[in-house]
């Protein structure tokens, strides 16, 4: 039988790696474009809240500025998935350490953070009504940007990273926000309790007492969801040992 040369199929497989390569640099750039904008409106909410007389934290404006500069280094960066974890991690703020070589998380962590600390901040010092139109805001500027966090699993190794990191990323991130929401509720429920003790007005009385009734169900049923997203954090970690058991065999 006739043997071919497999140095075709080689330059092919080089081929295909340097498009993926471009294909990567080109689809990080077009994100941190978008980032850009997300970037824009976010610092417009941090700008009106100072307009309203509300005193926004120096960490919101340290993320700011630090993911401004990242977002301006990967727009301009010749291959932005070369700048190094120690590169990244220069620049101050609430996601240091997190990302790893990865710019564009490394920028989404940071907005993310900061579109939090904001939200949180407008339902305390202003109200639920601001609060809301203020994240109806942030979602919009996020919707380009939305897509596949997982496109397609090819192997066990990369089945195990998807059950044991990203699933435990997104379960911590949602317990940090429940946690936040709660103390929110919380607070509702004190400083309500604390106005009906002092008011001898009956309907501010009923009307605040329906709405303390209300936070602490919201409370209780947020201590429901916590144990739902634990239980799903437990399957997952289940199906990773699962997943490593079968490490051996072959697809």
């Amino acid at each position: 039988m006739r043997a071919f040369s497999s140095k075709p199929s080689y330059a092919r497989n080089w081929l295909i790696e340097m498009a993926q390569a471009l294909l990567k640099k080109e689809r990080m750039r077009e994100q941190c474009y978008l980032l850009e904008k997300t970037w824009d409106t976010l610092n417009e909410i941090s700008v009106d809240l100072q307009n309203r007389g509300i005193s926004v934290g120096p960490e919101i404006y340290t993320s700011l500025r630090s993911t401004k500069t990242l977002i301006a280094q990967c727009q301009t960066h010749p291959n932005p998935s070369e700048l190094t974890p120690r590169e990244i991690d220069s620049y101050l703020g609430f996601c240091v350490g997190c990302c790893g070589q990865d710019v564009v998380s490394r920028i989404k962590c940071e907005l993310r953070n900061v579109e939090d600390h904001l939200i949180i901040q407008a339902m305390n010092e202003v109200d639920k009504e601001y609060a809301l139109r203020l994240q109806q805001k942030t979602v919009k500027a996020w919707e380009p940007l939305h897509e596949r966090i997982v496109s397609e699993i090819e192997n066990l190794d990369q089945a195990i990273k998807v059950e044991k990191d990203v699933m435990s990323g997104y379960q911590s991130v949602i317990e940090e926000n429940i946690s936040y929401w709660e103390a929110v509720e919380e607070d509702v429920v004190e400083s309500y309790t604390k106005i009906i003790d002092r008011t001898e007005n009956e309907k501010v009385k009923s009307t605040l007492r329906e709405i303390v009734q209300d936070s602490k169900n919201h409370i209780e049923a947020l201590g429901s969801i916590r144990q739902s997203f634990r239980k799903i954090l437990t399957d997952a970690q289940r199906h990773a040992r699962l997943l490593q058991d079968l490490s051996q065999e072959e697809l």
